[in-house]
């Protein structure tokens, strides 16, 4: 079985509703392990200062169906179970509570 290609790296969100975006560096959480983690590096049309440094994913770790699983933090809406996954360029972030989930595209920036 091959590795499923790693999300490491910076990724810029989808845009919000009133067109905000972030970047968000995935790294292994406390710079060692396979765990990963998800850290606001950038924000862009949006006036949040307060989002820099703020951890978005928490304790990704491989889910042997080529993605990863673990938590996502969603500014003023609370903590959900989330999973993402590489397709193609992109990484699919994906956040469900209870039964109703909600993904993302984010693109690769470095």
């Amino acid at each position: 079985l091959a590795a499923a290609p790693s999300p490491q790296g910076v990724w810029r969100t989808q845009p919000g509703p009133k067109g905000g975006s972030m970047n968000v560096e995935v790294a292994p959480c406390g710079g060692q392990g396979e765990t990963l983690c998800g850290v606001v590096v950038g924000t862009f049309n949006m006036n949040r200062p307060d989002l820099m440094g703020i951890t978005l994913i928490r304790d990704m770790v491989p889910d042997g169906e080529g993605g990863w699983s673990g938590e996502i933090y969603a500014p003023d809406k609370g903590t959900f179970d989330s999973r993402m996954q590489i397709e193609g360029a992109d990484l699919k972030v994906e956040g469900c509570m209870l039964t109703v989930c909600r993904s993302q595209i984010w693109s690769r920036v470095e």
